[in-house]
């Protein structure tokens, strides 16, 4: 399903690249990504910028990419005195968003969540375990101010690495590491546990992934029900789990290794 990591990810909170300001305003208002060529191998796209508030007291200023449904750029605490924007990387589609906040080092620091139209987003901003904290408010409206940023398409012989996000140390967690082997293979080891109490685990163990450049897709053998699909993009990389193959009965209860991780290695 398109939009499967935004609904299962919604579901568990509730049970851009380097610096970027705003440049000179715009009167285009279009939403979808407008491409402007740069070189044969790497393109800019045209970010949609967003100004509003959080809990009605938070200013902030959001922007971001649309390559297909994943959404990359940056959020900006305009309260704070060093206004340094922090990564946002997430999803939009079928008339929602979510949008997560990133360290460096996979640490998520907060989440947007909320329905989206042409010219307003409403919904909430949630802390990393929401289990302990309550959600504030969301509203923002689109703002004409041109941004660019460069692709988020990835070399093939950059994906290599190790993957990682983290809701808080009491939230869900995963990691995993992606690695090349002789013969034109690659190796995949994969751990997520659920948030507390109840640490259940989703494990995944895959010796021999044919290379086949950015994107990949595994059927558990001994599972009927157990498959996943990986796209990498620059400095992170998305897992879901295909329709009807999200392994419940062979992870454990309400684990999963669909999300959206980080490269910290």
């Amino acid at each position: 399903m398109k939009y499967t990591t935004i609904l299962v990810l919604a579901l568990l909170l509730f049970s851009c690249g380097g610096e970027q300001k705003p440049a000179s305003a715009s009167t285009d208002t279009d939403t979808t990504a407008v491409k402007t060529p740069l070189t044969k191998v790497e393109e800019v796209y045209k970010n949609v910028c967003w100004l509003g508030h959080i809990d009605n007291r938070i200013p902030i200023f959001v922007h971001y990419q649309l390559q297909e449904e994943i959404a990359v750029g940056s959020i900006t605490y305009l309260n704070t005195d060093a206004r340094k924007p922090i990564r946002l990387i997430g999803e939009i589609g079928a008339g929602l968003v979510f949008l997560t906040e990133y360290d460096k080092a996979g640490n998520i620091t907060g989440t947007l969540l909320g329905k989206i139209n042409e010219q307003r987003i409403e919904g909430s901003w949630n802390p990393p375990n929401t289990g302990s904290d309550e959600s504030l408010d969301l509203v923002l409206e689109r703002k004409d101010t041109t941004i660019l940023s460069n692709s988020i398409e990835v070399d093939p012989a950059d994906v290599f690495g190790t993957y990682s996000y983290q809701y808080g140390e009491a939230g869900y967690q995963g990691e995993f590491s992606f690695t090349k082997k002789e013969g034109g293979y690659a190796a995949l080891e994969l751990i997520s546990v659920t948030q507390e109490p109840a640490r259940n685990i989703a494990d995944l163990q895959i010796d021999s992934l044919r290379l086949s450049g950015t994107s990949y897709s595994y059927t558990v053998p001994e599972a009927e029900n157990c498959a996943i699909e990986l796209q990498f993009y620059k400095d992170f990389a998305r897992i879901v789990h295909p329709d009807g193959m999200s392994c419940m009965g062979y992870f454990g209860h309400n684990a999963t290794a669909a999300g959206i991780f980080v490269k910290v290695k």
